[in-house]
């Protein structure tokens, strides 16, 4: 096989983000303040100042956007609040903006506010002629669109003036002096107008007890706030936030490999506790002479704004089955033919993989694949370790199947992310050669080769790994490749057992020290097993990298978004796929085990002017031309593990020599 080095790589993105600023409703707000001159305006004489079209909520926590929902959700370890969503927001939204509501102590049922009769004609004031029922209506409609009592209590306290007397008489004695009376006004085109206390509160759909409230919370022509519900609390000073924040994000974390695919939480060693954590932050600050916050307030910023968790779990427990058998009766009608289609693949997919290790021969071969949790360097006990990013070894181990039910031939090939990443890429390199090994071992160009591996669309779902699949076809001494995906949450998959040897030797030659290079685990990998198949180890550098997105790009020009019948393709609802020598255009899929015939979809589309290259022609290329660059800031911290002995300067010459950003 020829492998060159790529002369030009290009690649891009076009990122584009985009954000809720709430200008729909500042937009709606200034049309309505717009239009003030040709309706009825509600300002009395403050022109700085328009409550009727001031845009915010009651609480400035809550600004209510259902559009913005989404936006505002921040992944942690623990879901953040929404109070928009709670109950007694609701309600509040729904009083607040004169809708009929529900109370929450009581359930009793509110009916929606109302506009009120106005006075009658024998009012001294004649308010029906100076603002007809059009008007009344208009201001109803912008009192209750403000949807928030401070502002509302607001435009009552604009609208109402006090009326200093022009004789009162003086009385003796009087323990309380009786309060001024209140004009109460409108305003319409500018021009204000004064009005009945009844026509007043009737036009606003409002109570006596809601105008009065208003009055006795005025003190020297300023309203006072609203203070239920609020309680004065002890504040941390943000720079000892700030401190807890930076303690935290010292802890190097790294994604779950078992369901990265689904979660972005990040996970750090065991064996501490958030106490812990907490008690190593005390004993900084105390170092550094800071102050230092409380235990509750470091265990909040640990659950609300890191989404972090102190195990990689392994998804033992398939979330289908979990779900079915803890929901009720009625729920579990819902759920019983998605649950019983699942046990069905689940029983199909088993019995095929026992068939196909029935039918194995020197023509027709059955490997399970999968890659390893990342695997750190230095790893060891020493405390310094635990507070340092450190360098992530990957470790992808093909499994072949025997006929008898023990572990066969295990291909492991060790990398570290200096040398490269775990995309398809890398995956699809491994596999290929895998399969180019096991093309030499036949004479015969009628092997048939069939491999299992769980459902992540980075090793096995996705187009690259399928036109390495028909690149090996075409050029390895193989007739045919299947490759079958095992139902999510019951995968038997060999790569696991593999996985579990090599980590307990890894546990036993940490009791002789630390773990320091990625050399290290090589040796280790290769002497897990003692018995029957030894792992073979393939120590994969930077150039031995294929770039299985440009082969795509050269010898494809579809889309892979539909099949020949023009049916919309998903791979996410693969659960087997075939290519062979004969049908190089093409792959074939199946959406189920139970479907007995393969549909198709057809890559290299004639009716394009691409000028495609044939998969024999195509030579394959690096991905990398020089060794990967780590993050600077790993690299400092694997410097400073260097500078202070915690990594021995045997290894400083491996160390200094990672390229860094």
């Amino acid at each position: 096989m020829r492998c060159r080095n790529k002369n030009d790589s290009t690649s891009g993105s076009d990122d584009s983000s985009s954000s809720s600023d709430g200008s729909t409703t500042d937009s709606d707000n200034s049309s309505s303040t717009s239009s003030s001159s040709s309706r009825p305006s509600s300002p009395v004489d403050d022109s700085d100042r328009d409550p009727i079209y001031v845009n915010g909520s009651e609480d400035e926590s809550t600004d209510f956007d259902e559009g913005s929902t989404d936006a505002r959700k921040k992944n942690t370890r623990k879901r953040k609040r929404n109070p928009e969503e709670w109950k007694r927001n609701i309600a509040k939204r729904l009083r607040n903006t004169g809708k009929e509501y529900k109370s929450l102590k009581k359930g009793k049922l509110n009916a929606p506010k109302k506009i009120l009769p106005p006075c009658t004609d024998k009012c001294r004031l004649k308010c029906t002629t100076k603002f007809p029922e059009e008007d009344r209506r208009y201001f109803f409609e912008e009192f209750w669109k403000l949807g928030n009592l401070q502002y509302q209590r607001n435009f009552v306290f604009d609208h109402m003036k006090t009326i200093k007397p022009i004789y009162r008489q003086i009385v003796v004695n009087r323990k309380k002096e009786r309060s001024a009376n209140k004009a109460y006004y409108f305003t319409k085109n500018y021009e204000v107008k004064q009005v009945c206390f009844t026509f007043f509160k009737n036009t606003l759909g409002v109570s006596e007890r809601f105008i009065r409230t208003v009055k006795s919370k005025s003190v020297d022509g300023f309203l006072g706030e609203d203070l239920r519900g609020k309680k004065k609390h002890s504040k941390i000073s943000e720079d000892v936030k700030n401190d807890m924040r930076n303690h935290l994000a010292s802890i190097p974390a790294v994604e779950s490999h078992y369901t990265r695919a689904n979660t972005e939480k990040k996970y750090i060693e065991g064996g501490k506790t958030v106490s812990d954590l907490y008690t190593d932050y005390v004993t900084d600050c105390e170092k550094d002479g800071k102050d230092y916050g409380t235990l509750s307030m470091y265990r909040h910023l640990f659950n609300y704004e890191f989404n972090m968790s102190f195990h990689i779990p392994k998804k033992d427990q398939c979330l289908v089955c979990h779900t079915y058998r803890h929901s009720s009766n009625n729920e579990k009608l819902q759920l019983e033919q998605q649950f019983q289609h699942h046990e069905k693949e689940k029983r199909l997919s088993r019995a095929e993989k026992n068939q196909d290790r029935a039918n194995i021969s020197n023509l027709f071969q059955v490997a399970c694949f999968d890659l390893q949790a990342a695997l750190p360097v230095p790893k060891g006990d020493v405390s310094a370790f635990y507070y340092k990013s450190r360098l992530n070894c990957y470790n992808f181990t093909v499994c072949e199947l025997i006929k008898e039910k023990q572990l066969g031939p295990v291909n492991c090939y060790f990398w570290h992310e200096g040398e490269g990443k775990r995309g398809a890429c890398e995956i699809g390199t491994c596999l290929l050669k895998f399969l180019e090994n096991k093309s030499s071992e036949v004479n015969s160009e009628s092997l048939d080769i069939v491999l299992y591996s769980d459902n992540c669309g980075g090793q096995g779902k996705n187009k690259f790994i399928i036109t390495a699949y028909l690149y090996a076809v075409a050029n390895y001494k193989i007739n045919s490749i299947t490759h079958k995906f095992f139902v999510v949450g019951h995968g038997q998959n060999e790569g696991d057992t593999s996985h579990s040897v090599i980590e307990t030797a890894i546990k036993k030659a940490r009791k002789n020290g630390p773990i320091y290079v990625p050399a290290h685990y090589s040796a280790i990998i290769g002497n897990a097993k003692k018995k029957g198949h030894r792992f073979k180890v393939n120590e994969m550098g930077h150039v031995e990298f294929y770039d299985l997105k440009d082969l795509t790009q050269k010898v494809t020009n579809s889309s892979f978004n539909e099949n020949s019948q023009g049916e919309k393709f998903n791979f996410n609802d693969i659960a087997i796929i075939k290519v062979d020598r004969a049908n190089t255009d093409k792959f074939f899929y199946k959406t189920s085990y139970s479907q007995k015939e393969f549909k198709d979809v057809i890559i290299r589309i004639s009716k394009t002017r691409k000028r495609l290259i044939g998969f024999k022609d195509y030579n394959l290329v690096s991905t990398y031309q020089e060794p990967l660059p780590i993050p600077k800031k790993k690299f400092d911290d694997l410097q400073a593990l260097l500078q202070n002995k915690s990594i021995l300067l045997a290894h400083a010459q491996f160390y200094t020599s990672l390229k860094h950003d």
